[in-house]
């Protein structure tokens, strides 16, 4: 296997079993904060315990992609063209499949004026990548675009990697919203070119930093100057720019190198399929609320019972879909 910038060839890349693991976490992490969002729970302190530690969760599946990156320079148009199909497809499925939830859903129990039913989603669409019927798909989107790009990226990453952050930040600072909910761009692409710097110098050098540098690093900036960033529209929510994306990359190597040893587990399945989780739960969420409202009572307590079981049938049924239509090309290409 070649490692160096300059290979030709397509190179293999063995699949990392704590990868697998680190990305199951964080999608049982995402299906937790959306059923308490359904459920009407704003504010989980498990949720925002969790996220104090692993601020990074969104960060890290940019970075993930970028680390198994094959660097076939002499391909980049023929391997640009994959990654579009294996990944248009099935965001245009899971629009298409939002869509006709949403709208069905509003038809059903409709408070606004009927041209805004169909044509609100669209505007949506437009103006953020993902429509109500399926929230998530900004990031299939983004993750689309940054494949794309990164294919070709990856020739310069040593000129254009330090200023990706800055070229979000200033978006950021500035209130600038770019259309297709691509604000945060130029931050996946940052944390998707790390991830392709990190598998070459992972086996000389970060054993030798991880404690002395890596470590202080994620403490003091998470400690000191805890920072969250809003992914979908690339705002931070909780501290600093710089310190987000530094701390990011500080918590995922810290992360990834302390799961080095980790064996297989259920969590790795869940991983495997991750972004299949990401884009079929929010749909099964939405027709499961209503049916579960108007079923179980109105006991004391009962938005975390709703959580709950809105979690159970969103996993479930993620779960079960995935055995049903495994790596079918137009719901889901991981």
């Amino acid at each position: 296997m070649t490692e160096g910038p300059d290979s030709t060839k397509a190179e293999r890349i063995p699949r990392q079993v704590n990868f697998d693991l680190i990305s199951g976490l964080f999608i049982c992490y995402v299906l937790a904060v959306h059923s308490c969002q359904f459920a009407g729970i704003q504010d989980n302190v498990v949720c925002r315990d969790f996220e104090f530690v692993f601020f990074f969760f969104m960060p890290w599946f940019f970075f993930k992609s970028g680390y198994f990156h094959k660097r076939r320079d002499t391909e980049s148009i023929r391997d640009a063209g994959m990654r579009l199909r294996r990944l248009a497809l099935p965001y245009v499925s899971w629009v298409a499949i939002g869509y006709t939830i949403h709208v069905a859903l509003d038809l059903f129990g409709r408070v606004e004026p009927l041209h805004w039913v169909f044509f609100g989603p669209v505007r949506m669409l437009l103006a953020q990548g993902s429509e109500m019927g399926n929230l998530p798909l900004w990031f299939l989107l983004s993750f689309l675009f940054v494949q794309l790009l990164g294919t070709f990226a990856i020739r310069f990453e040593s000129w254009i990697l330090p200023g990706l952050p800055l070229v979000g930040w200033f978006l950021d600072d500035r209130g600038i919203t770019l259309p297709l909910g691509l604000s945060n761009l130029f931050l996946g692409l940052f944390f998707f070119l790390c991830g392709t710097r990190y598998r070459i110098l992972r086996p000389r050098l970060v054993g030798k930093i991880i404690y002395p540098l890596v470590l202080p690093t994620y403490l003091l900036l998470n400690l000191c100057f805890h920072s969250e960033l809003d992914f979908r529209i690339n705002h931070v929510a909780v501290g600093w720019y710089p310190a987000y994306v530094i701390g990011s990359v500080a918590g995922i190597v810290l992360l990834e190198w302390s799961t080095r040893t980790l064996g297989p587990n259920v969590l790795g399945w869940i991983g495997r399929n991750a972004i299949l989780f990401f884009v079929a739960h929010w749909p099964i969420l939405e027709i499961c609320r209503p049916i579960l409202v108007g079923v179980l009572p109105k006991l004391p307590g009962a938005p975390g019972v709703y959580a709950t079981v809105l979690y159970a049938l969103a996993f479930s049924l993620s779960a079960l879909l995935i055995r049903v239509v495994g790596r079918n090309r137009f719901l889901v290409r991981n």
